[in-house]
């Protein structure tokens, strides 16, 4: 799927930025009977509670309601181990956010998360599905000034070229499939006790149709994933050049050596700054390191998440389609500036992720 996808937009370039629309009709059909259940539940919990004649009735009319509540769609939240940086907190940010995404022809989010994963993410919150991009400290570090650019026009680029899951109707249906995924799991207290043979066994027919479900969905939203993905890969480029989303890419076969250089500080009786050893040891890495990563026995296999072409084959996709200047620079004052800026969330993530690697240990 993900060669498929390669093909078409390394042909096609960006002249169809969207999902054709039968695949959408035919999403939008996979997922209407969800609603239509959680609708049910919810009507007819209340009409056998209110009219139902006969206190079974009522009762069951009551657990309706309790699975409607139960299943509703409720909205992501933004992760509690997070930073959260708004325009006045980091205007120098905002304003790099504001040109690169001019140029990706979206807006900036309303919220920037700092977090101490190697990653990145572009997600709505809240009822209102507000904007916000999260920044993984590790990556956004250990990364040059130009592959930040390219991060950050990789993110942007996800709010310009959405999958056939970003509609509100398939959002809400996904979502609601994992609170019934949730429900049909059980208690913890229940499953990891001695009597619990009967409740866990006979709760997995139900969650396999449930699994079953997502994992449609999945699959009808695949080819769009992977699209989605390579059309923001291209938008990072035409922020950072061709060489700074390049370059973006090559970092991220560096985790294990930033994993290691954060275990080695955190650990230390020192206690070093933290992102000084990323930095130090991230400077040591030449040209021929990054091609030695790149051909590695994993390099085939490396990729974000399933959701993700191969880091290879989004490489392939840059390297194959004619090479652009950067349209947004980020020079060594302003990368001066922004350290100076994010210094505090970044040292609370180092802090936060210290902790966590001290206390897995």
């Amino acid at each position: 799927m993900a060669e498929r996808q390669l093909a078409s937009v390394t042909a096609r370039a960006q002249a169809s930025r969207g999902a054709a629309w039968p695949s959408r009709l035919l999403m939008w059909l996979v997922v209407a009977p969800v609603h239509l259940v959680l609708l049910g539940s919810a009507l007819g919990g209340v009409a056998l509670l209110v009219r139902g004649p006969g206190v079974p009735l009522r009762v069951l009319g009551g657990i309706l309601i309790m699975v409607a509540f139960g299943t509703y769609p409720r909205p992501s939240v933004t992760p509690g181990h997070s930073v959260s940086l708004n325009a006045t907190q980091a205007p120098r940010l905002f304003e790099l956010l504001q040109r690169i995404g001019s140029v990706c022809g979206t807006t900036p989010p309303r919220q920037v998360l700092i977090l101490g994963d190697f990653n990145a993410f572009a997600a709505r919150v809240g009822w209102r599905r507000t904007r916000v991009l999260g920044l993984g400290a590790p990556l956004w570090v250990a990364s040059s000034p130009q592959a930040r650019v390219a991060l950050l026009g990789h993110e942007l680029g996800h709010f310009a070229h959405g999958d056939l899951t970003a509609s509100y109707w398939v959002w809400a249906a996904e979502r609601s499939l994992h609170h019934w995924l949730d429900i049909l799991s059980g208690p913890r207290h229940v499953l990891y006790s001695p009597n619990s043979f009967v409740v866990k066994y006979a709760l997995l027919p139900f969650q396999a149709l449930v699994r079953g479900y997502l994992w449609v969905i999945r699959k009808i939203n695949g080819p769009a994933s992977q699209r989605r993905e390579y059309l923001a890969d291209l938008d990072s480029a035409q922020a950072a050049g061709t060489a700074g989303a390049v370059r973006l890419l090559e970092t991220l076969f560096m985790e294990p050596a930033v994993s290691t250089a954060m275990t080695r500080a955190a650990v230390s009786r020192e206690r070093p700054d933290m992102w000084d050893v990323v930095r130090s040891d991230v400077a040591g890495f030449g040209d021929d390191d990054y091609r030695r990563r790149r051909a590695g026995v994993n390099a085939q296999r490396s990729r974000i998440d399933d959701s993700h072409p191969a880091t290879l084959l989004r490489l392939r996709l840059l390297e194959a389609v004619p090479p652009v200047s950067a349209r947004v620079v980020l020079d060594g004052g302003a990368t001066q500036s922004l350290n100076l800026e994010l210094k505090q969330a970044l040292d609370i993530a180092a802090r936060r992720a210290g902790e966590r690697i001290r206390y897995r240990r």
